[in-house]
């Protein structure tokens, strides 16, 4: 964003450049002749944006001198300025060095558009990045050259020159004018050549626009901001390579930031940027190494999966320590450095989660210390899939209402409409359900309805239609499915619901709920008919599916409810019936598999049992479904003496890799080691938690297995590599069984490197057939 002190009046954007580096005959080229490694910590701020609670943006971009051509006062820098799948972004930076000017000309890689929407607009957002990035590239490369004196350097040299950066593609505009002054302070010597230390300041006036999609109005709005302000930097001027060695400068703009809808709606707020940044250039062989030591300290300080303390005050906080929680809370309150008040709040949150009531307290300490934007955050996240209070609604509200105010923020407008969408839709009050996981209790819901006719804002009124809607199907459906979601798109998954798709993922057909007496196959595209039209990128193409796999989920049952509340249509009993008609195992598979979701099929353990001995898979499926609906959390506990058996089993497997259970199905996996849970290091002790291990396992695998309570694995070094397994109590039903073992894995680590930790787990299924147990079912999971 600041300025090299050279003029330059237009940007020219043509096909990919590649350059290749001059060397001997056979000989390779290097990857990169030269590396400008820039390191930039920044932030734009908008009008109501607060210094305290804005961290700043860090990062560190190369930009690769491939090659460096000399034609008489002319020179030619062909530049590797960023990497896509699809190539690298190019560009050629032409020298005039009598003229003291420099032309820039970019090529960027040609990206392929995804060939499908993840949700409405986003391949046009995908396209329209891409072409903000063009300008992006532009700026960093503008600000590759030096300024260059006009006569022979000296100490005490000073010249001035005028800034005339533009780039212009369309609605997508960056700009950078001002002037410039450089004076020579002093000389150097680096690597035994004579350098200049130059230190500069320009008065400046920048401006950037694009266009950007807004989702929930599904639409392109044009995001625009100018300032005037100062560009300060000191660097090293190599007066030969015409680069600088290193160069650090600070930029402070302040102006205005304009948010301007299709139609004339337009909101502007006061902004202000501030930078500061880091330029260093390396040779192919320092920059290597300066990657290879970032790329190691990255290494160390990149943990596993799992979040685990990795200091003394984090392990006093894991533990509940009020003085030291105390003590954080007041440094926090006492920094001025926003990413320092950052990494303490996050250090607070993340050690107290086991505590609610300390949650709470952290979340209300920021939100009354004034800090808008983790208000609007925490807001956006407790609208997605948690029930909220009227409060949090008539806060909500107020965001939603005024495009303005999110915008004044410097925040997305999309978020809280498109969260709150997605609680309502997916919990709606009339598909029932548990009432303390709906997305709105009934005095939300009327508030939220209520903007159905009182609102200003378009969005705000839909909103208030689908809280009507998902509240009463019956009466509002017929108002939602009127509306062309072109003019409505926050509408899209509402249209859906009411016409009772129950599948409407990406690749899903979105195939409405059939009519009644359908057969099974038109059910089972119901279920996970795949779009036609669906063909994901990166991923290698298979074979169609000759008919699709049986998927029932959520969505499922919340369609097929929230269809008969609308319609009056008894669905349950008309599976019920096609279920008792079905000839074909196939069949009663797919309407079996709806009725259990739906609670309306139950099968006995004789049932369940008969499915699984003869080993006919789709018998077998559906009678894997009712057993994990038996053998749930609030099945009975199996005696210990009983249990013990199945305990010594696993222990057995993991110590002495003892084979488990034989399979009733073998697959690929049923190897004994390929029945245990995952590892990621598959080094290290192995110790098991006592709880839930009977006493007479523990005593026969003393002497090979540490057991150790779950405190003293807690308070263990977790630099030290170890396998820590736990045993659920054993659940039992009938003839059935389940066992649950959940594993925490610890790699070693060095001292000065971050823990590293993992989880997994793995629950069986297993049934007693001829006075033994074999595995009927297994489920399984990893980090």
């Amino acid at each position: 964003m600041t300025a090299a002190a050279v003029a330059v009046p237009w940007c020219i954007a043509f096909s990919q450049v590649k350059a290749q580096i001059p060397t001997a005959p056979g000989v390779e080229p290097d990857s990169t002749a030269l590396a400008m490694d820039l390191s930039t910590r920044s932030r734009w701020m908008h009008g109501r944006q607060q210094a305290r609670f804005t961290p700043f943006n860090s990062e560190s971009t190369p930009l690769f001198v491939d090659s460096i051509r000399t034609d008489g006062d002319r020179r030619r820098f062909f530049l590797s300025i960023g990497r896509t799948t699809s190539g690298p972004d190019s560009a050629v930076v032409t020298l005039d060095l009598a003229r003291r000017a420099f032309e820039v000309r970019i090529g960027l890689a040609k990206v392929p558009a995804p060939p499908w929407d993840v949700y409405p607009g986003y391949v046009v957002g995908v396209e329209l990045g891409r072409r903000r990035q063009r300008g992006v590239a532009q700026e960093r490369v503008w600000d590759l050259l030096p300024s260059l004196p006009s006569e022979t350097p000296r100490v005490g040299l000073v010249w001035r020159e005028t800034i005339e950066h533009v780039c212009n593609d369309g609605p997508f505009r960056h700009s950078l004018r001002g002037t410039r002054v450089s004076r020579i302070v002093r000389d150097t010597v680096v690597g035994g050549d004579r350098m200049w230390v130059v230190k500069d300041s320009a008065a400046v006036r920048y401006e950037e626009a694009y266009l950007v999609h807004e989702r929930s109005v599904d639409t392109t709005v044009l995001e625009s901001r100018t300032g005037a302000g100062t560009v300060r930097g000191v660097h090293v001027l190599d007066n030969d390579l015409h680069l600088f060695r290193w160069r650090e400068d600070t930029t402070r703009l302040q102006g205005e930031a304009v948010l301007q809808y299709p139609g004339g709606r337009s909101f502007r707020t006061p902004a202000r940027y501030e930078a500061t940044r880091r330029w260093t250039l390396y040779d192919a062989r320092a920059f290597q190494a300066y990657v290879a030591e970032r790329r190691a300290a990255s290494m160390r300080q990149s943990g596993g999966m799992v979040i685990v303390p990795s200091n003394p005050l984090d392990q006093r906080l894991a533990a509940r320590d009020t003085v030291a929680r105390d003590s954080l809370i007041r440094e926090w309150r006492r920094a001025s450095d926003p990413d320092s008040a950052q990494r303490i709040f996050s250090s607070l949150r993340t050690f107290s989660s086991r505590d609610r009531q300390s949650q709470a307290a952290l979340v209300r300490m920021r939100i009354d210390a004034g800090d808008t934007v983790f208000l609007y955050g925490e807001l956006s996240n407790r609208a997605f899939m948690t029930q909220i209070d009227s409060g949090d609604a008539r806060t909500m509200l107020q965001f939603m209402a005024d495009p303005s105010i999110p915008w004044g923020f410097n925040q997305s407008r999309d978020a809280l409409y498109e969260n709150l969408l997605q609680g309502l839709i997916t919990m709606p009050p009339a598909a029932g359900g548990r009432t303390d996981r709906l997305a709105c209790t009934p005095v939300v819901c009327r508030l939220l309805a209520d903007q159905w006719r009182t609102a200003r804002e378009p969005r705000l009124r839909d909103v208030g239609l689908v809280a009507l809607f998902t509240s009463d199907p019956r009466q509002w459906g017929d108002t939602v499915l009127a509306l062309d979601v072109k003019q409505h798109p926050l509408l899209a998954s509402s249209k859906m619901l009411a016409r009772g798709v129950g599948a409407s993922w990406p690749a899903a057909s979105k195939a409405p709920l059939p009519p009644p007496g359908s057969d099974a196959p038109v059910w089972l595209e119901w279920m996970n008919g795949v779009d036609p039209k669906f063909k994901p990128t990166g991923v290698p193409s298979a074979p169609p599916r000759a008919t699709p796999d049986v998927r029932f989920e959520w969505s499922h049952i919340v369609a097929i409810r929230m269809y008969s509340a609308r319609t009056g249509r008894d669905v349950v009993s008309e599976l019920q019936q096609s279920y008792r008609a079905a000839t074909s195992d196939a069949a009663r598979l797919i309407f079996g598999t709806m009725l259990q979701g739906l609670g309306g099929l139950q099968l006995t353990e004789a049932d369940m049992a008969a499915a699984f001995t003869s080993r006919v898979p789709e018998r077998v499926a559906l009678a894997r479904g009712a057993l994990y609906t038996n053998l749930g959390d609030s099945a009975a506990h199996m005696p210990d003496a009983k249990a013990a058996v199945l305990v010594d089993r696993l222990v057995a497997a993991v110590v002495n890799s003892t084979p488990l259970w034989s399979d009733l199905m073998p697959g690929p996996r049923s190897s004994p080691r390929g029945l245990l849970p995952g590892l990621h290091g598959g080094s290290g002790q192995i110790l098991f938690d006592t709880e839930n291990v009977p006493e007479t396992v523990r005593a026969k695998w003393a002497g090979q297995v540490a057991f150790i309570s779950k405190s003293e694995w807690e308070q263990r070094n977790t630099r030290e590599g170890g396998v820590l397994y736990t045993v659920d109590p054993v659940r039992v039903w009938g003839r059935f069984a389940r066992v649950y073992v959940r594993l925490s894995e610890r790699i070693s680590r060095a001292a000065n490197a971050v823990p590293e930790a993992y989880a997994a787990g793995t629950t069986y299924y297993l049934m007693e057939l001829n006075g033994e147990w074999v595995v009927v079912s297994r489920d399984a999971w990893i980090t």
